[in-house]
C-alpha cells in the first residue's frame, strides 16, 4: 500500500531516500519491490 508521502514525483527527482519511521502495522512494506522499481533512476536506500 503505498503511502501518500511517497510520490511519483519523489520517485523521479530522488538521489538518496533515508526513511526515519517507526515499524508498525501501517508502515511495514511501505517501501516494496514496486516502489522501488517505479524510480526512474537509481537511488540510494
Amino acid at each position: 500500500m503505498p503511502s501518500k508521502f511517497l510520490s511519483k514525483e519523489l520517485q523521479l527527482k530522488t538521489d538518496v531516500l533515508s526513511l526515519h519511521i517507526p515499524w508498525t502495522l501501517e508502515t511495514d512494506k511501505m517501501i516494496n519491490a514496486d516502489f522501488i522499481n517505479a524510480f526512474a533512476k537509481s537511488f540510494g536506500l
